[in-house]
């Protein structure tokens, strides 16, 4: 580089769509913020089944306030529907449901088999998850019928379920509030001889008739990110020092942790006129992982503040 030429990169980040450059970058700085972000995109792509998880979960919270939505503005009309409408709630009700759970089952094979890669099939991270997920089966009826649901729903029959208004006191205002809830018919899970494992195949008849999906369903999501969380402490050993490394540059943004960018300029010659035109290309810095990565670093290191309070 000769003396008085720009360097070529910067960091900076992008405001009402205007690129705000905020300093300039060596090349070895520059290397060391690329090598980063590498570290934490290898990550995020095994952490992608579970991103879509979290997606087809969200789905569902919205198709679930949705329905609240037009309950609370159309409360006389909303279970007055023609059949056809009632049946296409239903239908997205299981569209969105096996979705889910068609993800979680691919969340767990696919962690399952990129442990294996990562540390033997006999490592101590592998039994580590099986363990936890086999705790999460046999302790946590949320997960383990859910589980069983998405094998029902694989190879019988979809659980179409109900759709009812239900009414619920509020302990703030001591008001009865009614509201739409969504159910799977516990009669309907028996009608195709589906074998339900034990103990589910025991507690099912001892359910209400109407099984409501949604706290089912929140249940599971938390058995899950826990899980998620599991897999991200086997790997905060390699994730800490990039994290550090790119918290070490953020700093200098002085807050801003949105749309955050290494701009590399280019000077390229105009075919139209004698003048140079400057060109930007970017490398996004992936804050949001960051922030989960240092969630759980913090979690991580509570628990085993508070392990070694229990013990002493």
């Amino acid at each position: 580089m000769t003396v008085g030429q720009k360097k070529p990169y910067s960091l900076g980040f992008i405001r009402e769509k205007q690129i705000r450059l905020v300093r300039p970058l060596t090349d070895y700085e520059h290397r060391e913020i690329v090598e980063a972000v590498q570290q934490l995109m290898r990550f995020q792509s095994r952490e992608l089944p579970f991103g879509i998880v979290r997606w087809n979960y969200e789905e569902w919270s919205q198709l679930l306030d949705g329905y609240m939505v037009g309950f609370r503005l159309h409360p006389r009309a909303f279970f007055l529907l023609d059949p056809a409408r009632t049946t296409q709630m239903l239908v997205d009700v299981n569209r969105v449901i096996l979705n889910f759970l068609s993800s979680v089952r691919t969340f767990l094979d696919h962690s399952e088999a990129g442990l294996k890669r990562r540390y033997g099939a006999a490592s101590k991270e592998i039994n580590q998850f099986k363990n936890a997920a086999s705790w999460f089966y046999d302790n946590v009826f949320s997960y383990r019928f859910l589980y069983q649901v998405r094998n029902y729903a694989q190879h019988y029959a979809l659980p179409l379920g109900r759709i009812e208004e239900r009414q619920r006191g509020d302990l703030a205002t001591g008001k009865v509030i009614s509201e739409v809830a969504l159910y799977f018919s516990r009669d309907d899970l028996f009608e195709n001889n589906f074998a339900w494992k034990k103990p589910l195949a025991e507690e099912l008849p001892t359910l209400p008739s109407l099984i409501e999906i949604g706290p089912n369903m929140e249940e599971m999501m938390k058995c899950l990110d826990q899980l998620d969380v599991l897999l991200i402490e086997f790997e905060l050993p390699a994730l800490n020092e990039a994290v550090d490394i790119l918290e070490t540059y953020l700093a200098d943004l002085e807050g801003v942790r949105e749309h955050v960018y290494v701009f590399k300029r280019q000077d390229v010659e105009s075919p139209k006129t004698d003048s140079q035109l400057i060109q930007l290309s970017q490398l996004p810095i992936p804050v949001w992982l960051i922030d989960r990565i240092e969630s759980t670093r913090m979690d991580t290191k509570c628990k085993n503040n508070s392990q070694e309070t229990t013990h002493e």
